[in-house]
């Protein structure tokens, strides 16, 4: 899959189901984060000059109203961020230049605050489970996104409590179930841990946005191209290996080759986004899109694992 990366476009939304502002004129920075796991989706956004009129009624849609950001150029143009305000900060980078920070969680409310209290007789399944932990977010925005026809529909020899926090309920869910879930743009999806979103492949060449030269890292490989809206965590890229740069394998003392510690190559160039980063300044330099995939038969690397956590700042 391939599209004009050509003439920047860029769209900022902030508020609630009874009034929104439009922000997209002014400029605004924003770094988005996505991930192949149940830690949310999350991002950071900087927003200069707004007047103090702007700035109270952000403030006022603290831990309730929600932000969408939507980005990349006029032949690929898309939503990349669609979550829950949890701060909104007010501050100065000069004397003249003042600004507001958003930072917002995707899903952030039912990731927090749903909570399961549900009993199943036997004969019950993962399916059922997943749908009691989805029901208990939907109060709190979250709608069904995609989910494999497969998940397991064993029933179960004996009854079942489901009791806690959603996101926990959904983790032992996946778990026994061999898969991950995330939280994207409000949706609730479920990925097998070795398969990855259905739709088109993403094919990151020179000519369709790719930066420089993947490298192949002890997480992954690594790869940089122009803000692409196509690219989510959970789905399939392809990258001809013969521009990778591989990775030096490391040297136990004994002289051993490390061969085990280094995510391989994926012989036809396929491979899993298990993180993806969007970085775009709409009055600067910045609008690239950061990725990490793995080889689509592959799990995720455990050097990567530490990395699978919230950064903030823009």
């Amino acid at each position: 899959m391939s599209a004009s990366q050509w003439i920047r476009k860029a769209s900022l939304i902030v508020g609630d189901s009874s009034n929104a502002l439009d922000l997209s004129d002014l400029r605004f920075r924003f770094v988005v984060r996505q991930q192949d796991t149940q830690t949310p989706n999350n991002a950071d956004i900087r927003v200069y000059n707004v007047s103090d009129a702007t700035a109270k009624q952000a403030r006022a849609w603290q831990e309730g109203g929600t932000v969408v950001i939507q980005a990349g150029y006029g032949g690929n143009f898309g939503t990349i961020f669609r979550g829950s305000i949890i701060q909104v900060r007010v501050g100065k980078e000069s004397p003249v230049d003042s600004y507001i920070d958003i930072t917002a969680g995707d899903g952030d409310l039912g990731y927090t605050l749903a909570k399961v209290a549900k009993s199943f007789a036997a004969g019950s399944s993962v399916k059922d489970h997943v749908s009691a932990s989805l029901e208990a977010m939907a109060p709190y925005g979250v709608t069904r996104g995609w989910m494999p026809d497969d998940l397991p529909a064993k029933p179960l020899p004996r009854g079942k409590v489901m009791f806690g926090l959603a996101r926990d309920c959904m983790e032992t869910s996946c778990r026994t179930a061999s898969a991950d879930w995330t939280i994207r743009n409000g949706a609730l999806e479920v990925i097998d841990k070795l398969a990855y979103l259905p739709g088109d492949v993403v094919v990151l060449t020179s000519a369709t946005g790719l930066v420089g030269f993947p490298e192949q890292q002890i997480d992954g490989v690594h790869a940089r191209a122009l803000m692409n809206p196509a690219i989510v965590a959970g789905r399939a890229i392809q990258i001809d290996n013969r521009s990778v740069q591989e990775y030096r394998l490391p040297i136990d003392v004994g002289g051993t080759a490390q061969w085990g510690f280094v995510p391989k190559l994926d012989a036809d160039g396929y491979y899993r986004a298990l993180v993806v980063e969007h970085r775009g300044d709409t009055r600067g330099h910045e609008w690239h899109t950061e990725v990490i995939g793995v080889a689509l038969a592959d799990p995720v690397p455990v050097a990567l694992l530490p990395k699978l956590v919230i950064k903030p700042g823009v």
